[in-house]
């Protein structure tokens, strides 16, 4: 369990670490970090693009990071929940 506490920001697998990479949790870790790491990815690519100075590309801009933290994360819980199960 304390190893799940720590890598939880390792998002979407933290459910197979908890679970000492079982197969069973592996494979759903991984098929979540398929969805979420993109997810992620683009947020933080966001925060790097040079956008045009509007009213709205502040709130792109964090919106995509705090969707991308929220997805990664949200992944975790899955996993973990797969894993106790």
């Amino acid at each position: 369990m304390f190893q799940a506490t720590v890598a939880t920001i390792t998002g979407p697998l933290t459910g197979a670490i908890s679970r000492g990479f079982q197969s069973c949790c592996l494979e759903y870790s991984l098929l979540l970090l398929v969805f979420c790491a993109p997810v992620l990815l683009g947020g933080i690519l966001l925060q790097f693009l040079r956008l045009p100075e509007r009213r709205w590309t502040g709130t792109l801009r964090m919106t995509a990071w705090v969707l991308g933290w929220v997805v990664w994360f949200g992944g975790g819980i899955l996993s973990f929940g797969h894993a106790l199960s």
